[in-house]
């Protein structure tokens, strides 16, 4: 009886640690602060994956000027990408599934999501690469964007 008592403990233990590793991202806390373009594919092997982060790679300070940031996510990871003085950040996986399944579908695997400012959906492409010429294009006629650019 101890003996499955001590096992029951270490496994509620064990899942408790594994809950508490995970952190769930809340795409609220980028509300007002920055675009959010959600990259969505099953794993690092697809192909339009690649095209798709190729696309975004450069330039940097066009990516920081709209106020963008990438979330990848994949099935059981996620990462954000920043663009910070003129250079891509490539933040470290962390364990999260809330996002994959949030946006993931059983058809297509692979999108790309771009969140507005206000924490809206602006736009999705599934399978295929979201393009930078139509990602600026969509930002810079979005009100919001028309009045920085005033501002400035």
């Amino acid at each position: 009886m101890q003996f499955k008592t001590s096992c029951f403990l270490t496994f509620f233990i064990l899942i408790i640690s594994i809950k508490s590793y995970t952190q769930n991202i809340d795409l609220k806390s980028y509300r007002w602060e920055n675009r959010m373009i959600v990259i969505v594919s099953k794993d690092s092997k697809d192909s339009l994956y690649i095209k798709q982060l190729q696309e975004f790679s450069e330039p940097a300070k066009a990516f920081k000027e709209r106020k963008l940031k990438i979330l990848d996510v994949q099935k059981n990871r996620i990462r954000e990408i920043s663009f910070e003085n003129d250079k891509t950040e490539i933040g470290s996986w962390k364990n999260e599934t809330s996002l994959y399944d949030k946006y993931a579908s059983k058809k297509p695997p692979f999108k790309v999501i771009l969140i507005g400012l206000d924490g809206g959906r602006k736009k999705t492409v599934k399978n295929k690469v979201f393009t930078k010429n139509l990602l600026f294009t969509l930002i810079d006629g979005m009100p919001m964007r028309k009045a920085e650019l005033k501002r400035n």
